[in-house]
């Protein structure tokens, strides 16, 4: 997903209000933010309230960093959802069932080349012994 903001275009002011907006919108706390990021939920409840009024640029880096990050995993799971819903019970069963199996059908694919292999000696055997009695 592409950086919905750019700290070349955003002055602070306007990164704020980016902040205040997404988190109101989404729900978001101050304890989420410190929870999530390396800011301390003090800080993060300080910028939410409009009590901090210049905060580093660090800090407003990490806090959008981390709200652009709950669209990439809500999209993700969106995505997944989706797929899911779109799918039957039983195709989602069947795509599981044959995950647990491939390591199983590998085992199976290399004993019945095993198999094959001891068909062909056990034929070539049997060639050898008819050809001795027909000698």
């Amino acid at each position: 997903m592409q950086k919905i903001y750019k700290t070349q275009i955003m002055n602070k002011l306007k990164r704020i209000q980016y902040i205040l907006d997404i988190c109101k919108e989404r729900g978001i706390t101050a304890y989420e933010i410190g929870k999530n990021t390396k800011i301390a939920s003090f800080t993060a409840h300080k910028i939410l309230n409009g009590d901090t009024k210049n905060p580093s640029h660090v800090t407003l880096d990490a806090i959008i960093d981390f709200l652009e990050s709950i669209d990439e995993k809500k999209d993700q799971l969106t995505e997944k959802r989706t797929n899911y819903e779109n799918s039957s019970v039983e195709d989602t069963i069947a795509d599981k069932v044959v995950q647990k199996m491939i390591p199983y059908f590998d085992k199976i694919e290399l004993a019945l080349a095993n198999i094959l292999l001891d068909n062909e000696e056990i034929k070539e055997l049997i060639q050898k012994s008819q050809q001795n009695k027909t000698s």
